[in-house]
């Protein structure tokens, strides 16, 4: 298995949050599992890519001492929408077809 973080929005969990006017979010990490098998005296290998990243709008999360501290979100969420297309065009253009799992815990937002 190889992970690769992202350069472009590095950063500390609750300090680097959503997305950037460059359409990177923040905290990306791109993970891939490599198995090489036998098939017939052949070797053969395949790979499953695995991306989890912050979420493409924008939004923060100030530090408290609270477990779940509260989150902000812009606004005007058409502020939000070119910056996540760009990024879902970047995703489907290195990695083909996609599918978006929200990971969010519901009962602190």
């Amino acid at each position: 298995m190889i992970s690769k973080k992202d350069c472009r929005r590095p950063g500390r969990r609750f300090l680097v949050r959503g997305i950037d006017n460059d359409g990177c979010v923040a905290n990306f990490v791109e993970s891939e599992h490599i198995l090489s098998y036998l098939e017939e005296g052949t070797i053969k290998f395949a790979s499953y890519i695995q991306t989890r990243g912050s979420i493409p709008l924008l939004w923060s999360q100030k530090p408290t001492m609270k477990y779940t501290p509260s989150v902000r979100i812009n606004p005007n969420l058409n502020d939000s929408i070119p910056l996540a297309q760009k990024h879902l065009e970047e995703m489907k253009n290195i990695y083909g077809e996609t599918y978006m799992i929200n990971l969010i815990d519901k009962k602190g937002s």
